[in-house]
């Protein structure tokens, strides 16, 4: 990204990624979550503490691009309502339900970096799409990870609908063809959603874009690993190598 993009962009991911770690640590840490909430309004409302932690610091930032760049506050509630759902073991039924939660987690996310990139506001639902393909993606891959915190992002209903009792490393070695079945109608869902917000890159001016193409050429990669074998997510987690980044980023110059 250009350098003002950048820094804007890293003050956002240094505040939802404080505030997601506090949700996904070991053990999680509910009162630092709700602290962190509480303090994120007491800024919005009444300007930032003189005497700054580096907690603070990161919402002040985060706090200053808001009102640059006028985050709606539906966005930042949605946000805080996904990051307390992950407080507590859940698996999530429908599409519908994931999709919601998606929004939250995500979707708003893509906004805000439409909005830090000055979109046009018609480019707004293609940011949401490539943020709820991006995270689907991450659903994908980290099956393994999320089933310790007893959570189940990938539709329940659709998942038995292959056959399979529960998304389980157990059920998908028992039930190979079923659970391979099962991951690609979710790696076809992924794309889905990946080609409609492709179409929205037409807003995005290219030293913007350029990022972007990064960045959905190294998911779309780990989707395909994870295709050609979907009992991989149970294994490892898929990330690309350090020569892949490279050599993708080195493409887009």
């Amino acid at each position: 990204f250009p350098r003002s993009t950048k820094e804007n962009i890293f003050n956002l991911y240094a505040f939802v990624r404080m505030c997601d770690d506090f949700v996904d640590s070991v053990p999680q840490q509910p009162k630092a979550f709700f602290d962190f909430k509480k303090e994120y309004y007491a800024t919005l409302e009444n300007g930032v503490d003189s005497s700054l932690t580096d907690q603070s610091k990161v919402i002040a930032q985060f706090v200053a691009l808001q009102k640059k760049y006028a985050f709606k506050p539906e966005w930042v509630e949605a946000f805080f309502n996904a990051m307390e759902a992950d407080l507590s073991p859940r698996v999530y039924a429908t599409l519908s339900e994931t999709q919601h939660y998606m929004y939250g987690s995500a979707e708003v996310i893509g906004l805000m970096i439409a909005a830090i990139m000055r979109l046009n506001e018609a480019s707004y639902p293609y940011a949401q799409k490539l943020g709820r393909a991006f995270q689907y993606m991450n659903m994908i891959r980290d099956v393994a990870e999320d089933l310790t915190y007893g959570r189940v992002y990938l539709p329940s209903e659709i998942c038995k609908s292959f056959g399979l009792s529960e998304l389980s490393k157990a059920e998908a070695e028992a039930n190979p063809k079923e659970f391979e079945s099962f991951i690609q109608s979710c790696i076809a869902q992924y794309k889905q959603w990946r080609n409609d917000a492709v179409k929205g890159f037409v807003f995005i001016p290219p030293e913007n874009l350029r990022p972007i193409k990064i960045a959905l050429s190294l998911f779309d990669s780990t989707i395909e690993k994870i295709s050609r074998n979907p009992q991989i997510i149970f294994e490892r987690k898929v990330t690309p190598s350090k020569v892949e980044i490279a050599t993708t980023t080195i493409k887009q110059l």
